[in-house]
């Protein structure tokens, strides 16, 4: 996403981001599922802070959940 007027993010900076998922499902079994997602998200500027507090030009994430149906 290229926001050059900084319409979007409201960050002051004039950036571009842009955003990476892969979010693969497993079958576990008779109406049991999991999916585990990994994201990389990246700005053309240092936007994102790490657990130090220093800004990075990307950050990563993960989520992991699991349904049932019956």
């Amino acid at each position: 996403l290229d926001d050059p007027d900084d319409v979007v993010f409201g960050s002051g900076l004039m950036e571009t981001r842009t955003a990476v998922t892969l979010a693969p499902t497993f079958v576990l079994g008779d109406g049991m599922d999991a999916l585990v997602e990994l994201r990389i998200d990246g700005s053309s500027e240092d936007v994102f802070l790490d657990s130090d507090g220093d800004a990075q030009g990307s950050t990563t994430s993960v989520a992991f959940g699991m349904t049932y149906t019956f």
